[in-house]
């Protein structure tokens, strides 16, 4: 039902032409809320020019085409010499509509228009909506945001961060619908009613797509040393989130008793890194940890190898050499605990027989984590080719064997110039040649008797340490 509402106010003129009547104010447009204070005023050009007649309110009830008088003590009409005021304490939305001021006595009245427009602040049903939401991988779920208001709210749907799974920033309207939900899909969806009137309200939807666990280890192999500081990671992805297990070795991990493993956990948007910290790494700190993440729709175990041996060794030598009769051979290797010896196996490349081996111990205070050592072959058979393999030995244990490496020497009489002077390291036991062994042979008694002589070149050993 509407309501036009009028002031009338009725001047009668008494010396005044009717060219001097008139208003200095303006028309007023006012917005209000429910529940507010409202003031229409009118001033009046030359007010002392005229005698007032009548000031009336006056409620005309357009639907039944009735005309009702009323005052009011929420509705009053008030004179301050030339001021008209009308003030409509506590608005409602039947107080909504026009409102005249009119001044009559001359030819023609004279009328000055207010409207009030009653508005309300947006409001959202949240009783229609779960803000905490679990969802299936795959499924779709309708959000909603029911919004009352005066005039009709807008409601606008936006993601924390991140752009709505359509790649749109923003969606409008009352029910946001998300299909196929993948698992980035997770995280805070939150709808704005605003219709410019008070305070816009709003709803966050925490959705979650639930799914079964999957992990990466950052890194499966981890080489170390004594004293070091390990990192171990295992990245779960999963909702909901994972209860997480370590074993060592195949036993669980009581964090109370190894005082030097500390472990931690973090979480963010669906992802949990979970941390083994090893301080001061002992030897019985090395092997295989294994970590298990568990929900409610599955398991996934990831799996890091913690090792202290000798890696990556690898010859670097240039496998044609320049002499006829010895060849010195490179190598370097990483470790991060003292190395105690190398084991080399050797042989002729033309022969059949069986490896000879040998140890080459390293030296004492080497350079950690990378090491390199040569080793020099004498008396070796011109224009041949030779097979060596190799790996090196520290307290924790030994490396992989090296891929075979073959070498060959040159042709004698063409080899090239010497460049610096091979000297024999001091030993407790001389290397012996066998000149009457043909120099195609190798003994298999080892190398102290073979037909060719293993010499260091440029280091002093001290003999091996026990473990």
């Amino acid at each position: 039902m509407h309501y036009r509402c009028v002031l009338f106010i009725t001047f009668t003129f008494i010396s005044a032409s009717s060219d001097e009547a008139g208003f200095t104010s303006g028309p007023q447009n006012v917005s209000a809320m429910v529940g507010d204070d409202v003031v229409f005023q009118c001033i009046i050009r030359n007010a002392s020019e005229f005698r007032r007649s009548t000031l009336k309110y006056k409620r005309i009830l357009t639907a039944r085409k009735l005309s009702i008088y009323q005052q009011s003590q929420r509705i009053l009409a008030r004179c301050e010499g030339s001021i008209y005021r009308l003030r409509i304490s506590d608005v409602t939305i039947e107080d909504e509509g026009k409102y005249y001021c009119e001044i009559t006595g001359g030819a023609m009245p004279i009328v000055q228009t207010h409207s009030l427009t009653v508005t309300i602040a947006p409001t959202i049903d949240k009783s229609q909506q779960e803000t905490d939401l679990h969802v299936y991988l795959g499924e779709s779920v309708t959000l909603k945001c029911p919004a009352e208001g005066r005039p009709d709210p807008v409601v606008t749907w936006r993601r924390e961060d991140l752009p709505l799974p359509s790649g749109e920033n923003v969606f409008i309207g009352n029910e946001l619908k998300l299909s196929d939900l993948d698992r980035l899909d997770s995280g805070s969806y939150t709808c704005i009613a605003s219709n410019g009137a008070g305070i816009p309200d709003s709803l966050e939807v925490q959705l979650h797509v639930d799914y079964e666990p999957s992990v990466h280890v950052t890194e499966e192999l981890i080489h170390t040393g004594p004293g070091q500081e390990v990192h171990i990671e295992c990245v779960f992805s999963a909702s909901p989130q994972v209860d997480v297990t370590w074993k060592h070795n195949g036993s669980d991990i009581d964090f109370g008793l190894r005082s030097n493993l500390i472990s931690e956990t973090h979480n963010e948007r669906s992802m949990d890194l979970c941390k083994i910290k090893i301080q001061d790494m002992r030897p019985s700190d090395v092997g295989e940890y294994s970590c298990k993440g568990v929900n409610s729709l599955g398991a996934a175990e990831g799996t890091v190898v913690i090792s202290a041996l000798p890696h990556s060794l690898a010859i670097t030598s240039d496998p044609n050499g320049p002499y006829s009769d010895q060849y010195t051979l490179h190598w370097n290797v990483q470790t991060l605990a003292q190395l105690i010896d190398f084991n080399l196996k050797f042989k002729a490349g033309n022969h059949s027989e069986e490896f000879s081996e040998s140890n080459i111990p390293a030296p004492l205070d080497h350079e950690v984590p990378l090491h390199s050592q040569e080793y020099t072959f004498l008396d070796l058979e011109p224009n041949a080719t030779f097979v060596v393999q190799m790996r090196a030995r520290n307290p924790f244990g030994h490396s992989n064997w090296t891929e075979l490496f073959y070498f060959s020497t040159k042709e004698a009489g063409n080899e090239a110039p010497a460049t610096t002077t091979t000297t024999r390291a001091p030993s407790t036991r001389r290397p012996t040649r066998a000149p009457t062994t043909p120099k195609s042979n190798v003994s298999s008694a080892g190398f102290a008797t073979s037909s060719f002589v293993l010499h260091f070149v440029s280091f002093i050993f001290a003999s091996s340490f026990l473990l």
